[in-house]
């Protein structure tokens, strides 16, 4: 079964992504879906979206002390998801993680074929 990924990117901070994201927990908050902030700099969404409890909410840190996105530690993660007891997954990327992720998936990663091995559908 495919998993699905809503990745909620936008490389300006201050754009409602956070907003976003807390709205889309409202909508699914009586569904089995988990929530990932991965904005390092402000980690609002971890705050915000304290109602749906620990098990659907985690935090994680894309970016090394460089300022720069891991690839492995995203393809690393999203793998170790694949395992997780949830279809659906809304992913709250800060703006530095925003503006990096279209080079990782256009330049170091062969991104669809990875989605279709490891069974993922991305929308952004």
């Amino acid at each position: 079964m495919k998993r699905r990924f809503n990745l909620i990117l936008q490389a300006k901070g201050g754009v409602g992504k956070s907003l976003h994201t807390y709205l889309r927990a409202l909508a699914e908050k009586d569904k089995i879906s988990l929530f990932v902030d991965l904005d390092s700099s402000t980690q609002t969404s971890t705050r915000q979206l304290a109602f749906l409890g620990d098990e659907r909410v985690e935090t994680i840190s894309l970016i090394d002390n460089r300022e720069m996105l891991v690839r492995d530690i995203f393809i690393g993660y999203i793998e170790s998801l694949m395992q997780a007891p949830f279809d659906e997954f809304f992913m709250d990327f800060g703006a530095p993680e925003s503006e990096q992720f279209p080079a990782l998936v256009s330049r170091d990663l062969a991104f669809k074929e990875w989605c279709d091995e490891v069974g993922a559908i991305f929308l952004v």
